[in-house]
């Protein structure tokens, strides 16, 4: 190799003590940090809660990424919050788009209003409080964070081992998840350094979390903040390697 890099000391380590050339090898940090970010203007939200029909006063929780096995603890924590907060709304974007029916039934059995986004433009009178928000299509997550008020990342509170939590930490909404991050334990510890975001151990953890953040709206500035900060300070990874690859050209 001409040249490896590596996304942390730890990773150096391990790299090394398989054989890599030392000369060669450098930490450059990890490339998902360098995605853009920036708090979400007025405007942006305005406009972005038009496009899906939500109604400017209503709190949305928008719960990205969930897998088999999460989504019936989601949707308790859900029903559970309703009773303290009488405009919340749920945005429940699974990860796989294809389990849409499977995940529509679970809402469905437990009373829960329910539309598809994909069938949004022909729901008559757009969402309201109380019902759920089903994403079955993809590439909109980013934008959902951007409209919310709150996040919860998937495929944490069952051994998946979780999802990226910069995407909504760039958009500056605090972030709930899982114990379950074993596919992300850098970016996890760096958002609990930074007080990003808030891990919760079960369900009735992230209901209490939840609704301390629905009810303190200085809280969620707060900590949304630090997840822009956690970026603002993390970043600069493609310019390392780009620098990397142009000595590696040159030689």
């Amino acid at each position: 190799f001409s040249g490896l890099g590596m996304q942390s000391k730890a990773d150096l380590e391990r790299i090394l003590a398989i054989g890599a050339p030392e000369g060669r090898s450098r930490v450059l940090g990890n490339l998902k940090y360098d995605i853009p970010f920036s708090p979400v203007a007025g405007d942006e939200r305005r406009h972005l809660r038009q496009l899906y029909r939500i109604p400017a006063d209503l709190a949305v929780f928008c719960i990205g990424s969930t897998h088999p096995g999460e989504e019936e603890q989601l949707l308790a924590v859900y029903q559970e919050l309703l009773r303290q907060f009488d405009h919340l709304l749920l945005v429940l974007v699974p990860r796989h788009p294809e389990r849409t029916a499977e995940v529509e039934a679970l809402v469905s059995n437990l009373g829960l209003p329910v539309v598809r986004r994909s069938a949004l433009e022909q729901f008559s009178s757009g969402c309201h409080a109380g019902m759920v928000l089903l994403v079955d299509t993809v590439g909109e997550l980013m934008k959902l964070y951007a409209l919310s008020d709150l996040a919860y990342v998937g495929g944490s509170l069952v051994p998946t081992g979780g999802h990226n939590l910069l995407e909504p930490a760039s958009r500056g909404i605090p972030i709930l998840f899982g114990p379950h991050m074993d596919n992300f334990q850098e970016i996890t510890t760096l958002a609990l350094e930074y007080g990003a975001g808030v891990q919760v151990a079960d369900q009735q953890e992230l209901l209490d979390a939840a609704a301390d953040f629905l009810a303190t709206p200085e809280l969620r500035q707060v900590v949304g903040s630090n997840g822009l900060k956690l970026l603002r300070d993390s970043g600069g990874a493609v310019e390392r390697h780009l620098t990397m690859l142009k000595e590696v050209l040159q030689q």
